[in-house]
């Protein structure tokens, strides 16, 4: 492959990366985090939800944004409170689920 056309798709990567930076605020390196690595301890509330996510296979950050309150409820023993702990940890970050 051409070195020219390498160049090209590098910074073409580069600028759609910056695009997604400056409309959420944060790096696109930041969504891949894992939800267990993001969210603070807090009781029992941090486990249950992780656990829960994890089997909805809804492992990192950018995946837990693409999905709305209805969605994540739709899970097995997903609850109102551990929602809602979800929900503070998303707003401490910023950040919240898909409307």
């Amino acid at each position: 492959m051409n070195k020219d056309i390498i160049f090209e798709k590098m910074t073409a990567v580069r600028k759609l990366l910056n695009e997604i930076e400056r409309e959420l605020g944060m790096p696109d390196c930041d969504l891949n985090l894992l939800i267990s690595k993001v969210f603070r301890p807090k009781k029992i509330h941090k486990n249950k939800a992780v656990f829960i996510l994890k089997c909805a296979n809804i492992l990192t950050l950018g995946q837990l944004l693409e999905k709305s309150e209805e969605q994540i409820l739709s899970h097995t023993n997903m609850g109102v409170i551990t929602l809602n702990y979800i929900k503070e940890e998303l707003a401490y970050l910023g950040l919240k689920l898909k409307d």
